[in-house]
């Protein structure tokens, strides 16, 4: 949470946002985590946290932009009792154009679980320009990790200039839970292709 933060300024309280009013939070939230489990080492930590945030949503229900809000906002309780890790599941593909029209992220899941986890991706919304090749299906047996890749085409001739940017969904048929994995790519050119954890 870093918008609308009742906070203490000289003289009486203001509401405030920024990182300045999220840090204070995710200090909080990953001091929960240490003291739940000690032996976590921080990329555990901070991936668990991007695993099982709440994705916001407008009043009609429809997912604020990735650009906007990244992972979603944290959830202490559900971090700390995942049973699915996702480490960097934020899908920064860079910039594609007519040279380079394919790119590949790997991303690794642990299951923290004792019994075996199968996963699965959704299709995302077919767009005119974009494809994703991913497996159709995988398992992890329990307390281990699986690297999978996700890799994306586009034809640049049927997009148009900017950030692109959705939501790629993984799910786990024992929880029948969904994970949303936020994508973004960047083509031919944008004004500000740096935007909330995309590198």
């Amino acid at each position: 949470p870093g918008t609308n933060i009742l906070s203490t300024i000289p003289g009486g309280y203001q509401a405030l946002q920024g990182t300045s009013m999220a840090a204070p939070h995710a200090a909080g939230v990953i001091a929960l985590m240490k003291e739940a489990h000690p032996d976590w080492p921080v990329e555990k930590i901070f991936s668990a946290l991007k695993t099982t945030a709440t994705r916001a949503e407008a009043d009609d229900g429809t997912p604020l932009a990735p650009i906007v809000q990244g992972m979603g906002n944290v959830n202490p309780k559900e971090a700390i009792g995942t049973g699915t890790i996702i480490y960097d599941p934020l899908l920064s593909f860079g910039k594609l154009d007519q040279d380079k029209n394919t790119a590949e992220i790997d991303i690794t899941i642990e299951n923290t679980t004792n019994n075996e986890q199968t996963y699965y991706f959704q299709m995302p919304k077919k767009e005119r320009g974009i494809r994703f090749q991913f497996p159709q299906q995988f398992t992890v047996e329990p307390h281990d990790k699986k690297t999978i890749s996700i890799k994306i085409d586009i034809s640049g001739l049927q997009l148009d200039e900017g950030i692109h940017q959705g939501w790629i969904t993984l799910q786990n048929q024992q929880e029948s839970k969904p994970y949303h994995l936020p994508y973004l790519f960047v083509h031919e050119s944008a004004e500000n292709p740096k935007a909330m954890g995309f590198e």
